[in-house]
Parts: structure tokens; sequence; C-alpha cells
């Protein structure tokens, strides 16, 4: 990531924090609202930082999404 990088990351992270609360994903929501603050901030170390915490709840969130029972409640999400 790159501090010219930062806008678009925002823009990502605000979308992710915005669809990850739609479906009641909060474990995903927390992260991606702080990246969009500190790349908000222009604070590129400290987006960085909850990267890998995102892509780690956006993992697990993939393989709930995938196992049978999902379709009965996203609310465990």
């Amino acid at each position: 990531m790159s501090k010219k990088d930062l806008r678009l990351v925002q823009r990502e992270a605000h979308s992710i924090k915005g669809a990850s609360g739609n479906v009641g994903a909060l474990t995903l929501q927390e992260p991606a609202e702080q990246i969009e603050i500190a790349s908000e901030a222009k604070d590129l170390v400290k987006a960085e930082s909850f990267v890998a915490k995102r892509d780690k709840q956006l993992e697990i969130l993939k393989k709930k999404l995938t196992r049978p029972e999902a379709n009965h409640h996203v609310s465990s999400l």
C-alpha cells in the first residue's frame, strides 16, 4: 500500500465496512472501519496494521457463508 493509494483504500474500506454491517459481520466491520479512519488520517502504518485482521475475518466469513447451514442464520456471523 502506498500513500497515493490511501484514497482508494479509504473507499474500499468504507464499502467493506458498510457491506459487513449490512449482513451483521461485525468482526469484519471493525477492522474495515479502522482502516478507513487511518487512511482518512493519511496514516499508512496504522491502516496497514489492520489489514491482516481484516483479511483473517474475511476468510472466516467466507468459510461460514459456504457452510450448508449458513443459509439459515446470517445473524450468527
